[in-house]
């Protein structure tokens, strides 16, 4: 044979394998409607993590909050201390 003609049946073969492939029936592991797949547990784990920081930053803009009030109200004794 000669060099275009092994080149054909290999470009023929390869295409042939790919429409193969992607004509496969779906198998039990592959995601259906009922089942979540990749995206959708990344989803709910991107979800989770987010609910998390948001309670925490929560948490500490309250702590924030209390630190804030009692320096307002060390800076006012001082003031009024400075009055005096």
């Amino acid at each position: 044979m000669n060099m275009n003609k092994i080149k054909w049946m290999g470009i023929v073969a390869a295409i042939s394998m790919v429409a193969m492939v992607g004509c496969k029936p779906k198998s039990a592991t592959e995601p259906t409607a009922t089942t979540p797949g990749a995206a959708e547990k990344a989803g709910a784990v991107l979800d989770n993590a987010a609910d998390k920081t948001v309670e925490g930053t929560g948490v500490a803009m309250e702590k924030a909050g209390e630190v804030m009030k009692n320096a307002g109200a060390s800076m006012e004794e001082t003031g009024a201390n400075m009055q005096k």
